[in-house]
């Protein structure tokens, strides 16, 4: 009988891990849901380089938050710090050269949604306002056109932010 306890306890315990797992917490009950061979990685300085290098010379703060890794693909989950969505705009009207090949879009003052090709590599920019008083912005990049369209646009992003309910 004890036996049988435990192990059901254990099974619970395994289910709600699991469960946890597909998301990761952010902030103030705010999650980023994960797809399946996502993984959260640790941020270390070849990360931290990556991120900067596909975020570019910005006159904004966006301290890297989150790594999630994928075999195919990765993205970065950045905290801005005393900006606001009209600041990222600018700072990426500014830095657009000739022959970048981006699709700008600001579909309302509380969303930006950016997409290029650089070096053979398909860069999504998204930032949102959650709630109406905090900011997230993410940088994901894979090879894959497929799955820059599929994953990477500006509805599939959206989705993924979710406001949990205070337990």
């Amino acid at each position: 009988m004890f036996f049988t306890l435990c192990l059901i306890a254990s099974l619970i315990a395994c289910s709600k891990e699991k469960e946890k797992s597909n998301e990761v917490l952010l902030f103030n009950n705010i999650v980023f849901a994960l797809q399946k061979g996502e993984v959260v990685e640790p941020i270390d300085e070849p990360v931290k380089n990556k991120y900067f290098k596909y975020l570019g010379n910005q006159n904004i703060q966006i301290p890297l938050f989150r790594y999630i890794k994928h075999t195919n693909y990765e993205i970065f989950i950045g905290l801005p710090f005393n900006t606001s969505i009209k600041d990222i705009v600018d700072s990426q009207l500014n830095k657009t050269e000739a022959k970048d090949t981006s699709s700008l879009f600001q579909n309302s003052p509380s969303a930006f949604y950016k997409k290029n090709n650089k070096d053979d590599v398909y860069i999504t920019a998204y930032a949102s306002e959650i709630d109406k008083k905090s900011l997230i912005y993410i940088t994901a990049i894979t090879a894959s056109k497929a799955l820059s369209d599929s994953l990477f646009n500006q509805n599939e992003l959206s989705k993924r932010i979710v406001i949990k309910n205070g337990n």
